[in-house]
């Protein structure tokens, strides 16, 4: 201990709280289907708070995941990968976000039926549980038919799948189709629809854990993922290719496309997005305007990381409405270009621009090096002020470390640790990239034994 001496601590071990009793209800939205997968619902609800907020918190899960908003702020997102039958919540202090008056609580909720989430026999539905409580914890605001709730129409459905457990859908966003200001209490929800409540099938109970497939419920026994915001290191290259109008959500072979260099489109400043200033402009070509020219061309930017990374991409940009932005993802180049087509995993999401300013962060993390930008469509000039990394990791906490007189070892040491952080996010995975997927085998031979080393 600082200022002399040591001493030793001797672990306290604490009663175990129990299982929380919920005043909340597991809600939906009503009009909408319980078996739909690949949804995404929008959840709202205004309060107001007669003091400054004190000690208050907020516990919320989903099926399957959640980004929880306050006052328009993002204050968490969640659970942990879950079971309906051992379902994590997660608790949050959102003082910082609350005030003194009206204050608005939004949620988006995402819901897939897929494996290894205990969806794959049938059960699976989705669903939001959202309560909080004052000081003395007495619930101020909890999830009920009195929310109001829809499904969010800015994401398409209907996308290709390519087998990642996490995230198997590409995600397909139009920022047009997002209602304007829908996160803050001023919001006029009248026509939204009241949220239903979820019962269980069997008991026709409508009390949390009783109420549908989600039989028990308990805190999240991990920390929150914690990671850096970063650039890429360098631009790779840039290049142009005709825009294919492709009748498919699979987004792989435009992406894959081999291009040429910039001709008829615009790729200006591309390296400022290796910087915080920004400021690269992208525009597709006009000379199909010409009787005499058939076809539209698209730029493309293809950014290094430096490293594979976990992590949610996030834009900011200055752009036209109807403009669209294919987003790849690569582990890898193939003789040195893009190529996700011959690579075990089509992965790649979609954002469509509406006018002006505007930021969008990809809900699910994907991992990556190699990110590729195809602008579609974009026939006025797109102004990309930033293309960040946020990364998603488990916070280790290093106990040990490795150095020899042999080069070749320590380099194996320094792959091996940052293989082990891209497998360990809020579960262990078998790999980052293509699956996501937590596979028992892989697990216990492999990353088990290599953390506790």
């Amino acid at each position: 201990m600082p200022g002399g001496g040591s001493t030793r601590m001797t672990p306290q071990i604490l009663p175990h709280p129990g299982p929380r009793r919920w005043k909340a209800k597991w809600i939906w939205p009503s009009a909408a289907p319980a078996e739909e997968s690949n949804v995404y619902a929008y959840f709202r609800k205004t309060f107001v708070l007669k003091a400054a907020p004190r000690a208050h918190k907020l516990f919320v899960s989903a099926d399957r995941l959640y980004k929880v908003f306050v006052n328009g702020k993002l204050l968490g997102k969640g659970p942990p990968p879950s079971a309906p039958w051992f379902h994590y919540y997660d608790e949050y202090d959102p003082g910082r976000c609350l005030s003194r008056g009206t204050n608005c609580i939004s949620v988006i909720v995402y819901h897939v039926a897929a494996e290894p989430y205990g969806d794959a026999d049938g059960r699976g539905r989705g669903g939001l549980l959202l309560e909080v409580t004052d000081a003395r914890g007495k619930p101020l605001v909890q999830s009920d038919e009195t929310w109001r709730a829809r499904i969010a129409d800015a994401w398409q459905k209907n996308t290709y799948h390519y087998g990642n457990a996490v995230a198997p859908f590409v995600e397909s966003f139009d920022a047009r189709r997002e209602p304007a200001g829908w996160m803050k209490a001023g919001f006029d929800d009248r026509s939204w629809p009241a949220a239903g409540v979820i019962a269980s099938q069997r008991s026709g109970s409508t009390s949390p854990p009783a109420a549908g497939p989600w039989s028990k419920l308990v805190p999240r026994e991990i920390p929150f993922m914690a990671g850096d915001t970063i650039l890429p290191e360098r631009v790779v290259y840039t290049e142009e290719s005709v825009d294919l109008r492709l009748e498919t959500t699979n987004l792989a072979p435009g992406l894959s496309m081999a291009g040429k260099p910039v001709q008829y489109t615009r790729c200006g400043k591309a390296e400022s997005l290796c910087t915080e200033e920004g400021g690269a402009v992208f525009q597709s070509s006009l000379k199909h305007l010409d009787l005499d020219f058939g076809s539209l061309y698209a730029p493309a930017v293809v950014l290094d990381f430096g490293r594979i990374v976990t992590a949610h991409v996030r834009l900011s940009l200055e752009g036209p409405a109807g403009g669209i932005i294919d987003i790849g993802y690569a582990e890898r180049l193939l003789d040195g270009r893009f190529n996700i087509c011959v690579d075990g995993a089509a992965i790649a999401d979609r954002y469509v621009m509406k006018d002006g300013p505007q930021e969008f962060e990809t809900f699910a993390w994907k991992a990556f090096r190699f990110l590729k930008l195809r602008f579609r469509s974009c026939l006025r000039p797109v102004t990309v002020h930033g293309v960040h990394a946020i990364i998603s990791t488990y916070p280790y906490k290093e106990r040990g470390q490795f150095h020899s007189d042999d080069a070749t070892l320590n380099g194996v040491f320094k792959i091996s640790k940052a293989t082990i952080r891209l497998c360990s996010n809020d579960s262990l995975l078998a790999d980052p990239w293509r699956e996501k997927a937590l596979w028992l085998g892989d697990i216990s031979l492999v990353t088990l034994p290599a953390i506790q080393s």
